[in-house]
């Protein structure tokens, strides 16, 4: 089970969970093991996100994503203490590069992050997620793995200790295999701009994106035309 306790909340040394302050990643519900990787089965479905994103084409979505992964990996191999407010930080990549958020959610963003420095706790999380959320991404099942992500998370927050004792079994892997879906989602839809349709998107205006309508038919050389009327008149006569 667990090797320490830190103020952050966790499993203490008789395997009880105490429930304080939430930090990444003592407070998340799987057990710690005395050696590393001290997470091994959430360490393992980060390390296969990773693998999974680099496979995809190569773009700033990728990398961001790669960059919040790996830091969320090493968090749960080595169980670094202070990593929370770094792991919230590296979510910032991910919005710009996938949603390119409007002047407004940057705001927002702006806001969070006071969020996550004065106040932390789980709700520089829960704010994180709610900054994404504005942006309603294109995919819908990316704002439903987002929902799904906060819904885990907070049963974690508050019920870890009874499901542990209820089950012994590392809960958190089924949030992060959550994301794990998420992120494959994202990597498929591709970058967007997100809060509502551009100006060039507007009823009656063609979009800088948008097909070109199709040319009208050419009209028919006049010889054409009187040839074909010509064939029809005595096409008729011979009837």
């Amino acid at each position: 089970m667990d090797i320490r306790l830190t103020d952050g909340g966790g499993f203490d040394s008789l395997g009880h969970f105490k429930h304080m302050t939430w930090q990444f990643p003592t407070s998340t519900c799987e057990p710690f093991q005395p050696s590393m990787p001290h997470q091994p089965w959430s360490a393992l479905v980060n390390a296969a996100i990773i693998a999974m994103v680099l496979m995809r084409k190569r773009t700033a979505v990728v990398y961001s994503i790669v960059l919040f992964e790996a830091i969320h990996l090493y968090g749960h191999v080595a169980l670094p203490e202070n990593i929370s407010l770094v792991q919230h930080l590296s979510i910032y990549p991910i919005v710009f590069s996938y949603l390119k958020p409007p002047k407004g959610v940057q705001n927002f963003i702006a806001i969070d992050m006071v969020i996550a420095l004065a106040v932390g706790d789980i709700w520089q999380i829960l704010s994180g997620i709610v900054v994404f959320l504005l942006c309603k991404p294109p995919d819908a099942r990316v704002t439903w793995g987002s929902v799904a992500v906060v819904l885990l998370l907070w049963n974690e927050y508050m019920h870890c200790e009874k499901m542990v004792e209820w089950f012994d079994f590392p809960y958190h892997v089924l949030l992060e295999l959550t994301g794990m879906y998420v992120f494959h989602r994202m990597t498929l839809t591709g970058p967007t701009r997100c809060a509502g349709r551009s100006s060039n998107s507007a009823p009656g205006r063609a979009g800088a994106g948008a097909p070109a309508p199709a040319p009208a038919p050419a009209p028919a050389p006049a010889r054409t035309r009187a040839w074909t009327r010509a064939r029809l008149a005595r096409a008729a006569s011979s009837c």
